[in-house]
């Protein structure tokens, strides 16, 4: 659970998903794309892609700012009832209603808290793979290329190479009971990589020392539209556009630290 003065910053000044920003009234976007949407074809089709990205992850952003406001009018209205109470002290009734208020509001704002949890790791979790993937023609998919040699290095010491490792993460994302999320990261704790699952819109950061460098959608809105309910072919096409060298500035800055 978020404390009062956590929600309080982040209704008021917004939270730090991967992007700058400033003002004290921050709004979160969606992302623009670095492609177009016909651009993953055939991997991911152009009607898949305007779904996912305008429809989908502009869902999560919608719901994550009207919530964060939401919020915002509930721990204000809190506020000032809190700020009330010592003017009514001596009157048992008006305080015991102050305080009955004030404990509507906490429950109100523990089930924001459920749904702007949940939004903001849509939002999270899709930026970072909008990051993670790009058409063919740019060098998606292109390991031997693309890839770092340091992080070529470390997937061969933790993995036996880059074929294993996707088979590790195909495999892991392939028994996710429900919706999720497959991840590629970097442990902080033993400067490792390893593979595990997320469930729903729960990101990498909340379960762990971790840094997440790739995540597959196990949603079925992420495939379903191109593969029906072939999901392993969409997690073993996924490969054909992944971003290596996004992936290995991600890895090379959680090194660093």
């Amino acid at each position: 659970m978020i404390g009062k003065s956590a929600l309080r910053t982040l209704v008021n000044n917004g939270a730090k998903i991967g992007v700058r920003f400033g003002g004290a009234r921050f709004k979160h976007t969606l992302p623009e794309l670095a492609y177009g949407y016909d651009e993953l074809e055939p991997v991911l089709s152009k009607k898949l892609m305007m779904l996912h990205h305008d429809k989908h992850h502009r869902a999560y952003v919608t719901n994550l700012n009207n919530s964060i406001e939401q919020m915002k009018t509930l721990l204000d209205s809190s506020a000032a009832l809190t700020g009330k109470q010592e003017g009514v002290s001596g009157d048992k009734n008006k305080l015991e209603s102050l305080r009955n208020e004030i404990l509507a509001n906490d429950k109100k704002l523990a089930e924001l808290q459920r749904i702007v949890g949940f939004n903001a790791g849509g939002h999270i979790n899709h930026s970072l793979m909008w990051d993670t993937i790009k058409p063919t023609k740019n060098g998606g998919g292109d390991e031997g290329n693309e890839i770092s040699a340091s992080l070529s290095k470390q997937i061969s010491r933790d993995f036996g190479g880059i074929d294993n490792l996707k088979k590790l993460l195909v495999g892991k994302s392939m028994g996710l009971m429900g919706s999720g999320w497959g991840w590629l990261v970097f442990d902080y704790n033993n400067k490792s990589l390893g593979v595990m699952t997320t469930a729903n819109q729960d990101t990498v950061g909340a379960a762990g020392n971790y840094e997440a460098l790739f995540g597959i959608d196990a949603w079925e809105h992420a495939y379903y539209v191109d593969y029906n309910n072939v999901k392993l072919d969409f997690y073993q096409n996924i490969w054909k556009i992944v971003n290596w060298k996004k992936i290995s500035e991600t890895y090379e800055k959680a090194m660093s630290k």
